[in-house]
């Protein structure tokens, strides 16, 4: 209401100053529906046609006619400020009707008086004012001028959006997920400052209206919600003019949590996977640490079970707390010993289990063994420990490798950790490391050690007693031949 005193009384005083006279009578503009409007909202590309009604007439004046003026004065802003961004060329006036006919007092209503249009550019801010003045009359005893004014305010268009709990979580709006009421959303502008803020109603609507230009939307988050729509960074950007835009929606929901469990188990055989028959641990520490950097711990239970819950989407490390006279054998590898999970929101991950062996003390003085019988591997018919040696490249195991002497003892290679040619010095020697169990015990470390072999007669040769040895023709040792190879079992 500021501004249009500021504006009318602005006219006022220039029309007075130019004719020395106050009207008696008052006029007015009408919309087509015959409403008045002070000033003339419009929105861009728009045109309009404007009744002209003058009222206050005496019997006097009936059947009079005088002509009309009305020319462009100034430009102000929201404020009633003179605006600074403004341009009469961004509208256009032209008057239809340039006499004006008494025909009834104390009203007369002249229609179709003035054509307005409205092509202003996009940095043009709404509450832009454009003024018009000029003059009517003489009417009334004694005759009297009156000061016709026109004020065109530019006007935009309408943002509008529902906030709604997004209870899947899914950033979609399905069926049956209800509005948000009373979340604060904010209308920045191109230079990111907030220039209106709504809040949802009961139905999580919200709208702005009367807003131009390109526009940032933004919801206020709040505690223990993620948003889930718009996709990152989860704000609209609307270019708007004169049109009313909807469906700029916001999507929230607070995010169920999750669990972690395993088990703790005594992995007898040192293998580190959970055979049927293990034990399990009770009263193991457990560890946690979760995305924020903080552990939280708790024991192993009567089943060796463990289980953390109301947990967050995030990362997580698990990890056990070692006890005296124990080695860890899973998860793999050791070290860490460690599982690290991505949990989902909601997810409830299972089997991150943990294995511990106590070694058992190893059957021989001096932690090491040779086998007698079947620990020196030449010149005997069986059993065998049996490999495949390629010269100047690697040992290859072949089958499966185990042997047992008469007496019963039994020794099979579990797994083959280091296989080297001594290919600079005799394509025919070398080493097998690996782990094996003796009589059900261990597994222990075993090293089998290659001294010599190969018949240049036969090619590739194979041995009837201890080793297999394939070598290729042109890599032979023409005067070598199998002695032996020894086996030890070291603790």
């Amino acid at each position: 209401m500021k501004r249009r005193i500021i504006t009318i009384a602005a006219f006022l005083a220039v029309m007075v100053a130019l004719t020395g006279v106050a009207s008696a009578f008052s006029t007015s503009w009408l919309l087509p529906d015959g409403t008045e409007q002070n000033p003339i909202l419009m929105k861009n590309n728009t045109q309009l046609i404007l009744d002209f009604r003058v009222s206050n007439l005496r019997s006097q004046d009936i059947d009079k006619s005088s002509d009309m003026t009305l020319g462009f004065l100034a430009c102000t802003n929201d404020q009633g400020q003179i605006a600074v961004n403004c341009d009469p060329t961004d509208i256009s006036l032209n008057l239809l009707k340039t006499t004006f006919q008494v025909t009834a007092v104390p009203i007369t209503l002249q229609k179709g008086t003035v054509s307005v249009s409205m092509q202003a550019p996009m940095t043009r801010k709404t509450g832009t004012q454009y003024s018009f003045a000029g003059n009517l009359g003489p009417f009334g005893a004694p005759d009297e001028v009156a000061q016709v004014s026109l004020t065109v305010e530019l006007v935009g268009g309408s943002i509008a959006g529902t906030k709604f709990n997004d209870l899947n979580g899914n950033g979609i709006r399905d069926a049956g997920e209800p509005g948000l009421q009373g979340w604060t959303i904010n209308l920045k502008n191109e230079t990111g400052a907030t220039i209106k803020t709504a809040t949802t109603d009961s139905n999580g609507d919200y709208k702005f209206t009367n807003v131009r230009g390109t526009l940032t939307v933004q919801e206020v988050l709040q505690p223990g919600w993620t948003q889930t729509f718009p996709a990152a960074p989860g704000t609209h950007t609307v270019t708007i003019d004169s049109q009313d835009v909807t469906g700029k929606d916001f999507g929230n929901w607070i995010p169920p949590n999750g669990s972690i469990a395993g088990q703790k188990w005594n992995d007898t055989d040192g293998d580190g996977i959970k055979d049927a028959g293990e034990p399990v641990l009770a009263n193991w520490q457990i560890n946690l640490k979760k995305p924020d950097g903080t552990t939280v711990s708790m024991n192993t239970d009567a089943s060796g079970n463990y289980n953390f819950t109301n947990l967050p989407a995030g990362s997580y490390i698990v990890s056990e707390t070692q006890q005296a006279g124990w080695t860890q054998t899973a998860p793999k590898p050791v070290p860490p010993g460690t599982h690290t999970v991505a949990l989902s929101a909601g997810q409830n991950v299972q089997g991150k289990d943990f294995g511990n062996w106590i070694k058992p003390t190893p059957p021989c003085a001096n932690n090491i063994c040779k086998v007698v019988g079947w620990g020196t591997l030449g010149n005997k018919a069986a059993p065998e420990l049996t490999f495949q040696i390629f010269a100047y490249t690697a040992f290859m195991p072949k089958g499966v490798v185990k042997a047992e002497d008469s007496a019963g003892n039994k020794i099979e290679a579990t797994e083959i950790t280091s296989v080297v040619t001594n290919k600079n010095v005799d394509p025919m020697t070398g080493e097998i490391q690996g782990m094996a169990m003796f009589n059900n015990e261990g597994p222990f470390a075993f090293v089998v050690k290659v001294t010599d072999g190969g018949d240049p007669s036969r090619s590739p040769y194979v041995s009837k007693d201890t080793f297999e040895i394939s070598i290729p023709a042109k890599n032979y040792l023409k005067n070598g031949k199998l002695t032996s190879g020894n086996l030890q079992v070291i603790y």
